[in-house]
């Protein structure tokens, strides 16, 4: 029982910690965003090693997006995505692919003050599949009354599948405003629009919750080689709520603008049975040389579950690279 409640649960999608060096899938109007002609990325985040070493939860992310200047300013912004996320001694498994599409619509500009202001429709289509390692699982109904041991050799009998596919649709909005100096940005998305099938059982349906995320932030320069980023990143799926809010300092040498340091204090808010709480800080650090960009965040555990796992929750690797003229 059990088990079948496990694979039967409303999973909630994963949410990185670096949910910037993430835009496509942080929103799908994210795509083709950034001062560059191509970029590609990857992350890998890892979390409750060390509760269970050979069973922790890994998700890893690679991405890559391309945008094109069309008429009277406009953008348009095509991308693709992959993302794995693998959990438990069962390893059950989920792996989504993505296109991703956006066009910016150039709203208003003054030249001299160097004022834009955008605002992007995106939009993603893909498919996921579920998978389901059986090793890992064992049934009362494997066990043998001879030996007195479970024998994964027996039919367990249950009706349980290998795999799933399923389509999944996830769309966004963003408006974004940028001078000479500072710029603004507010998006919202919703993902899995179709609500998809997910469940591996059969005969029993799991239609996966939708997902309503919101990301408010700013970019300040405050004098020259010093640029404050203060952002909120907010997910709604199900009855689960979960928010990140903090800020970057980004150091920028002065005889280099394309070296740069940054470093960032995060704070995460979820809610649960007893209410809202803070279950992690999170720290994050990048260096950037020319256009790449590496990124490292550690999240520290400040919950009651710190009594587990020792203050240790996850970290999360990131590279962007960006290439080619704006």
């Amino acid at each position: 029982m059990l088990i079948l409640n496990t694979i039967l649960l409303n999973g909630q999608d994963a949410v990185f910690s670096q949910f910037y060096n993430n835009p496509l899938s942080t929103n799908p109007a994210l795509t083709g965003v950034f001062k560059g002609s191509n970029r590609i990325g990857t992350t890998i985040r890892n979390q409750w090693y060390s509760i269970v070493p050979n069973a922790s939860l890994v998700t890893s992310t690679i991405f890559f997006d391309h945008k094109s200047k069309i008429l009277n300013g406009d953008y348009l912004g095509i991308g693709a995505m992959v993302a794995d996320d693998r959990s438990g001694l069962a390893k059950i498994e989920q792996t989504q692919g993505y296109l991703s599409l956006s066009y910016s619509k150039h709203l208003y500009a003054e030249k001299y003050r160097g004022i834009n202001q955008y605002l992007v429709f995106g939009a993603q289509f893909g498919y996921g599949i579920s998978y389901l390692h059986y090793s890992g699982f064992l049934f009362g109904s494997q066990f043998n009354r001879n030996t007195e041991l479970v024998d994964p050799g027996i039919d367990s009998g249950e009706n349980l599948l290998d795999s799933k596919l399923y389509p999944d649709i996830n769309m966004g909005l963003m408006w974004y405003f940028t001078d000479s100096e500072n710029s603004y940005y507010l998006s919202g998305s919703i993902s899995h629009l179709n609500r998809p099938d997910i469940s591996l059982v059969q005969g029993i349906d799991d239609k996966m919750k939708m997902k309503y995320s919101g990301l408010l932030g700013a970019k300040f320069l405050l004098e020259k080689g010093l640029i404050l980023s203060p952002a909120l990143f907010f997910n709604m799926q199900g009855n689960i709520i979960q928010s990140i809010a903090g800020t970057k300092i980004r150091f920028t040498y002065s005889n280099y603008d394309d070296t740069a340091f940054e470093v960032g204090l995060w704070a995460r808010v979820t809610n649960s049975i007893s209410g809202f709480e803070l279950p992690d800080i999170i720290f994050s650090s990048s260096y950037q040389i020319n256009h790449l960009e590496f990124g490292l965040s550690y999240d520290i555990t400040i919950s009651n579950l710190n009594h587990l796992n020792g203050y240790k929750g996850a970290f999360e690797l990131s590279m962007v690279y960006i290439f080619g003229g704006e």
